[in-house]
């Protein structure tokens, strides 16, 4: 079929899908760097600091950056730790933010778009809020293009916008969805796809950075794969209508293998995610990536109406439980002490995924003594 035929996706693909667990979340992210100075990594600490607080001044005496509203949290505030946690749980700062923290911060505001300082590029715009692409570009750049007003960025006339990472250089903008495709997995055609996206020059990253080692069936747990496109030449707009092309197939096919996997394979379906709950319901012990499986299976049945929802906060709950039970969470919560940590970390977090998957085990039981 010649591309003038193709058909083009709607732009609000993500919220026709059946299944709302498909698509975990999109995002866009643009990165930029300043002329005058080496790139983070290349900074003593005490340097890193002076740039920090000079581009923090910056985002906050300018309301047309972020708003009036908008704040800054650094290694010295409360709530940072929590926050530097949350991001690197869900893989949206590198290490290497976390190793010079004292020399970052993370600016936030009351809209979906924040800003990270001092990360691989000194400066990362993301938008977050899952609309689509067009709109998320448009509200992140006009973000990025009001501070240009006020500093100096890295551009070079044939390279674009230089960056610290060879995939930001040029464009520096990076347009990511992260789906769940748990249908594809319990298919067997979940390595096909990601074969065929790495073809087309896609990047694939699991959704979750895993802290503990542990072996673990999957790939990316709770089977949710980041799907990046950062495109170094061209337009903006030619790679958003790119990212939304193929976004929308990937999530078409899973879509499909979940109904396929309803009507050709519902003992599979049905077993995968009542094992879900009753380890999860009775675990002593649970580690960091099977914890994220555990959890997110238990969102997947409920998606695909294996569960039963027993009351209206649920769901809503176990979302939130997918961040308590990443590794950079649990050692929060768990003091450091002269016993077995790692053992610590996994009571710790059983304890807590039993008081929610609990809550579904009744049901499930009487589900499957009818068996």
């Amino acid at each position: 079929m010649s591309r003038s035929n193709r058909k083009k996706p709607k732009r609000n693909w993500a919220e026709k899908l059946f299944f709302h667990s498909i698509v975990v979340g999109r995002s866009t992210s643009v990165f930029r760097n300043l002329r005058d100075s080496f790139f983070p990594e290349r900074l003593s600490e005490e340097k890193l600091k002076q740039l920090r607080d000079g581009l923090c001044a910056e985002i906050l005496k300018a309301p047309g950056v972020l708003g009036k509203q908008a704040f800054a949290l650094t290694f010295e505030h409360d709530g940072f730790s929590q926050e530097v946690a949350r991001l690197l749980g869900y893989g949206l700062v590198t290490s290497s933010f976390v190793a010079h923290s004292a020399g970052s911060a993370i600016v936030l505001a009351p809209g979906s778009v924040s800003v990270s300082i001092n990360d691989e590029d000194h400066l990362t715009f993301r938008f977050s809020e899952s609309v689509p692409f067009a709109e998320q570009w448009k509200r992140v750049n006009t973000v990025a293009e009001a501070l240009g007003q006020r500093i100096v960025y890295a551009y070079n006339p044939t390279f674009g916008y230089l960056s610290a990472n060879p995939e930001h250089v040029g464009l520096g903008v990076q347009l990511t969805a992260t789906f769940c495709l748990f249908g594809l997995y319990l298919m067997k055609e979940l390595d096909s796809v990601l074969y065929g996206l790495e073809r087309l020059g896609f990047m694939i990253s699991p959704m979750f950075v895993v802290s503990e080692q542990e072996e673990n069936s999957l790939d990316a747990p709770g089977c949710c794969y980041r799907i990046h496109l950062a495109q170094m030449m061209g337009r903006v707009e030619d790679m958003i209508e790119r990212a939304d092309h193929v976004y929308a197939e990937i999530a078409r096919q899973e879509e499909q293998a979940r109904f396929r996997l309803r009507a050709e394979r519902p003992e599979v379906l049905e077993d995968f995610v009542m094992r879900s709950v009753g380890v999860s319901t009775l675990g002593v012990q649970i580690g960091e990536s099977e914890g994220i499986d555990m959890v997110n299976a238990m969102i997947f049945g409920l998606d695909m109406g294996v569960l039963k929802v027993p009351d209206r906060g649920l769901l809503d709950d176990l979302h939130a439980l997918l961040l308590q039970v990443t590794g950079p969470s649990i050692r929060q919560q768990v003091p450091d002490g002269d016993g077995d940590l790692l053992a610590a970390y996994r009571r710790r977090r059983a304890n807590i995924i039993r008081q929610v998957s609990s809550r579904l085990l009744p049901a499930s039981l009487d589900r499957v003594s009818k068996k």
